[in-house]
């Protein structure tokens, strides 16, 4: 991609920068942004899309892969991406969302000699598909227009979506191995999840410590701390990096 991004020596106090797997990202973020003023009008796997200037397509599942990043890890770092004002939703697709970096000029220098140079508007795509988006490139003016208020609707329901999907996913999953009934509806519960969840835990590390506590604790007299308030706690980093297991002492808790 013709021209390079501005990275500037601030990025080191920045809290993308204390994660390398956030950096990553980002400077992928930065890398595929549109460089050019004027929109792209394309069309991709049958739905037809438009790229603002400072605008990327971002899909999840290929990121992940292309990237070695979690899914997980992906959609937390969107959030905070977006609480931040770093990148704004403008457009959800079905596919793929389009995402918008806000004061994308003080990232993005063209070369002097590149002036309109035409590029795929999805970083990453292979030659195909970049095949199959020239195929077709008829404006769709009326399918492509949306209010600011739908643009808001969209994000919120995906960010609701995500919440529910980890809340039923880490009860469900608890329930499961250590034969309880507990509701992922409930407030007190989310609470939990969500406060572990704003430190960066991921699915994968409930899963782990529910592991852990249900084979140190089942079938003994401990067996009723396998509860929520207990495992999701402040101890849960503690319990996440448990090694050996050892009879537990009502201290633990």
């Amino acid at each position: 991609m013709p021209g390079y991004i501005k990275l500037y020596r601030e990025i080191r106090e920045h809290w993308i920068y204390k994660n390398s797997d956030y950096l990553k990202v980002w400077i992928e973020m930065l890398t595929c942004g549109r460089y050019l003023k004027e929109p792209k009008t394309d069309i991709f796997d049958g739905i037809v899309y438009t790229i603002n200037y400072a605008e990327f397509i971002f899909g999840r599942p290929s990121w992940s892969v292309r990237l070695n990043v979690s899914e997980q890890k992906l959609r937390i770092l969107i959030r905070k991406l977006i609480s931040a004002n770093m990148i704004v939703c403008q457009k959800k697709h079905s596919k793929f969302t389009v995402y918008k970096i806000v004061n994308y000029e003080k990232y993005s220098q063209l070369d002097n000699h590149v002036t309109d140079i035409e590029r795929s508007g999805e970083c990453g795509e292979s030659d195909q598909q970049e095949n199959q988006q020239r195929t077709s490139r008829e404006p769709a003016e009326n399918q492509q227009r949306t209010t600011i208020k739908k643009v808001q609707e969209g994000c919120k329901k995906e960010k609701k979506e995500e919440k529910e999907d980890i809340y039923s996913s880490v009860i469900g999953y608890l329930n499961e191995k250590a034969g309880t009934a507990y509701k992922p509806s409930s407030q007190k519960t989310r609470g939990l999840i969500q406060a572990r969840v704003n430190e960066d835990f991921t699915l994968q590390d409930f899963y782990k410590v529910i592991d852990k506590k249900t084979s140190e604790w089942m079938n003994t007299e401990w067996q009723k701390f396998l509860r929520p308030e207990t495992l999701f706690s402040n101890k849960f980093e503690g319990y996440l990096n448990q090694r050996v297991s050892k009879k537990p002492g009502l201290e633990d808790f």
